[in-house]
C-alpha cells in the first residue's frame, strides 16, 4: 500500500507538473463551468493580484463571453471573450475534454495585440478599396468604378435601358483656386457633389472622374431623347449658386452629351463621345452633342495641334501689321494680328489661337512675337519712326508669370517702349474678370503702357471692366460697324459708345470698317481712329521694314496710299493676337 501511494503520490506530482508548466494559461473546470485549477500563467492573465483565490469561482466572474457565444461559452470549441475587469482585453478560449471525467481543459490566449493588428489591416483594407474604387473628396465612385456600375447596369437582362451620359466641367475654376485657396476650392468641389446628388434620382450613376469633372448616366423616357428637353432637364440638376464662407457663387458649366445606344453601348465609348463633345461646348454653347461629324473634326484639329504647337517652337507664326489712321487719314498706329501659313494655306486666327490656347502655348506664342515686335520697335526708335504698334492679349499670357515678367523687363530696360507699344486686351476673354489680371494692368498702366479693350460690348462684364481696368482706349467691335449706315440700332449703339468714351477720356478705335459711307459716318459722330479694309488690308511686317524701314519712315507724313494686296478672308469672331 505504501508502494502504490507513493507511486500515486509521484503521478499526481507529474501532472501537476505537466499541468503547470504546458507553456500557455490551463484552467480545469467542470460542465457547469466550476473552476477547479488554475496554472500559474492563468492566474496571471486573469487577474493583477497573484493571490486572488480560484476555488469556488466560475469561469463566468473572471470572464465575459462575446456576442456571438451563449452562456456556456466554455463548452465550444473556440470562444472569443475579454476580462471582466478589464474589458479592453481580449482572450480567446480553445476547449479539451477530459473524457474519464468530464471536466474540460481551457487553454487561453491573450488576442488583444492580435486584434489591433487585424483592426488595422481591416482599416488599410477599406482604404485600399476607397482608393481603388472611390474619389476621397467627395466618396463618388471613380472612373474606373463608374465604368463597372455603368456596364453593369446597361448589361443586365431585366432592363430595358435607354439613357445618356453627360461630363460635367465647372468653369473658371483655376479663378476660384486662386481667389479663395485650395481648400476652399475642394469644400466647393464637394458642395457641388452633394448638391448634384440631391437633385438627381437615385437611378443615376454619377462619378468624379478628375479635377473639376463628373460623369452622370440616367436612365431616359422618350420625352427626353430629344436634345432640347435633356437640355433642360441637365441644366435643372446643376446647382446655379454655391455658398462658400457666406458667399454666393455664381456657378457655370460646360457640359458634353453623348446618348446611350446612339453615341456609343459602353460606358467607356460613351465617356470617350462625352470628353469630344465637351471639347466643343464654348461660352456661348454650354450644352454640346456628340456626333462623328464631330469626331473627324476633332481628328483633324489634333492632327493640326500638332503642327501648330511645332510652328510655336520654331517660331513660324509671323507678324502681320494692319493700319490704323486719323480722321484725316494719315497712319496714326498699327495693330499687330499673328499669322500662320501651314504649307500652302493661311490657318484663321480664329482657329489656331482657340487651338494655342487649349494646348497651354498662347504665353510662348506671344512671348515670340512680343520680342520680334520690340526688336522692329528698336530698329524704329533708332530712325526716329515714332508709329505705336498695339498687341493684342488674350488674358492667359498676362496670368503666366514669365511672360508678364517679360513685359516689366522690357519696359525697365527700355523705358520708350512705353509710347510705342500698345496692349489691348480681349474683353472676350472670361479670365479678364480675375482680379490678378487687373491688379497687373494696373501695374503696366503705372509704367506707361497704353491699354485698349478691343472687341467692346462683346465680352465679359463690359462696363465693368471700364471700372475695374486702367484702359484709356476703347476699340469699338466690328460686329457693331458692319450694319451701318443703315441699321438705326447699330448706329444707336456706336453713338452712345462713342459718348461714353468721350466722358470718360478715353480715345474710340472703330475697326472692321470697309466703305467710305462707313468711315463719313464715325467720322462725323467723333471716333479718332479707324481701321478696317477701306483704309488698309494687314501686311507682313517685312513690308513695313524692307529698304531701311521706308515704308515706316513715309507712314507718319502723308496720307494713306497702300497697294491692294492678297485678302485673307477670316470668319468675323474675336481675334486674341
Amino acid at each position: 500500500m505504501q508502494s502504490l501511494y507513493q507511486k500515486l503520490n509521484d503521478n499526481y506530482a507529474l501532472y501537476e507538473e505537466f499541468f503547470e508548466n504546458t507553456g500557455t494559461p490551463t484552467l480545469l473546470c467542470d460542465q457547469y463551468g466550476k473552476l477547479l485549477k488554475a496554472n500559474q500563467l492563468a492566474r496571471e492573465l486573469l487577474t493583477d493580484n497573484q493571490t486572488s483565490n480560484f476555488s469556488n469561482s466560475k469561469i463566468s466572474d473572471w470572464l465575459s463571453p462575446g456576442a456571438n457565444n451563449g452562456k456556456f461559452f466554455w463548452q465550444s470549441n473556440v470562444a472569443q471573450c475579454t476580462l471582466k475587469n478589464n474589458p479592453e482585453t481580449h482572450i480567446e478560449i480553445r476547449r479539451a475534454t477530459l473524457d474519464r471525467h468530464g471536466h474540460y481543459v481551457l487553454h487561453l490566449q491573450n488576442t488583444t495585440e492580435l486584434r489591433a493588428i487585424q483592426q488595422e489591416l481591416e482599416y488599410t483594407q477599406q482604404t485600399n478599396s476607397r482608393l481603388t474604387h472611390f474619389d476621397l473628396l467627395t466618396r463618388l465612385p471613380n472612373h474606373r468604378n463608374f465604368c463597372r456600375q455603368v456596364n453593369e447596369r446597361i448589361n443586365a437582362k431585366d432592363t430595358h435601358l435607354t439613357g445618356a451620359m453627360f461630363i460635367i466641367r465647372i468653369c473658371q475654376f483655376k479663378l476660384l483656386n486662386k481667389q479663395y485657396g485650395k481648400d476652399n476650392a475642394n469644400r466647393i468641389i464637394l458642395n457641388f457633389a452633394k448638391s448634384l446628388q440631391s437633385n438627381l434620382s437615385e437611378k443615376a450613376i454619377i462619378s468624379r472622374l478628375r479635377g473639376v469633372k463628373f460623369a452622370c448616366f440616367i436612365p431616359l423616357n422618350q420625352t427626353h431623347l430629344i436634345q432640347k428637353n435633356l437640355t433642360t432637364l441637365i441644366r435643372s440638376v446643376l446647382p446655379k449658386q454655391l455658398s462658400i464662407d457666406g458667399n454666393r457663387l455664381n456657378m457655370d458649366y460646360q457640359v458634353g452629351i453623348a446618348y446611350y445606344q446612339t453615341d456609343g453601348k459602353t460606358a467607356e465609348t460613351l465617356l470617350e463621345h462625352c470628353e469630344m463633345a465637351l471639347e466643343y461646348s464654348s461660352s456661348t454653347d454650354r450644352f454640346s452633342y456628340y456626333n462623328y461629324d464631330l469626331e473627324n473634326k476633332l481628328i483633324g484639329e489634333h492632327k493640326l495641334s500638332l503642327k501648330l504647337s511645332s510652328a510655336i517652337k520654331n517660331k513660324e507664326i509671323k507678324i502681320w501689321l494692319q493700319p490704323q489712321v486719323s480722321q484725316n487719314g494719315q497712319i496714326c498706329s498699327f495693330e499687330a494680328l499673328a499669322r500662320w501659313k501651314n504649307g500652302n494655306q493661311f490657318v484663321s486666327p480664329v482657329v489656331f489661337i482657340s487651338i494655342a490656347e487649349k494646348l497651354g502655348l498662347l504665353p510662348l506664342l506671344a512671348e515670340n512675337l512680343i520680342r520680334e515686335l520690340v526688336s522692329t520697335l528698336s530698329e524704329w526708335h533708332k530712325e526716329h519712326i515714332y508709329t505705336p504698334i498695339a498687341f493684342n492679349l488674350a488674358g492667359q499670357e498676362l496670368m503666366n508669370d514669365s511672360f508678364f515678367a517679360l513685359l516689366m523687363s522690357l519696359i525697365s530696360d527700355k523705358p520708350w517702349l512705353s509710347e510705342l507699344l500698345e496692349l489691348e486686351i480681349t474683353e472676350t476673354s472670361y479670365v479678364m474678370t480675375n482680379p490678378l489680371i487687373h491688379k497687373r494692368l494696373r501695374s503696366l498702366s503705372q509704367f506707361g503702357f497704353s491699354i485698349a479693350i478691343d472687341d467692346f460690348g462683346t465680352g465679359q462684364a463690359s462696363l465693368g471692366q471700364l471700372v475695374d481696368i486702367p484702359a484709356n482706349i476703347l476699340k469699338i467691335d466690328r460686329r457693331f460697324i458692319a450694319p451701318l449706315p443703315n441699321d438705326q440700332r447699330h448706329l444707336d449703339i456706336v453713338k452712345s459708345t462713342i459718348q461714353l468714351a468721350e466722358s470718360l477720356d478715353m480715345k474710340v478705335i472703330a475697326e472692321g470698317i470697309e466703305t467710305k459711307e462707313q468711315a463719313n459716318l464715325l467720322i462725323a459722330l467723333g471716333c479718332h481712329t479707324l481701321q478696317g479694309y477701306y483704309f488698309g488690308k494687314p501686311s507682313p511686317l517685312s513690308d513695313w521694314t524692307n529698304k531701311n524701314h521706308e515704308k515706316a519712315k513715309e507712314a507718319p507724313h502723308g496720307l494713306l496710299k497702300l497697294k491692294s494686296r492678297q485678302i485673307i478672308r477670316y470668319p468675323k469672331k474675336r481675334k486674341l493676337i
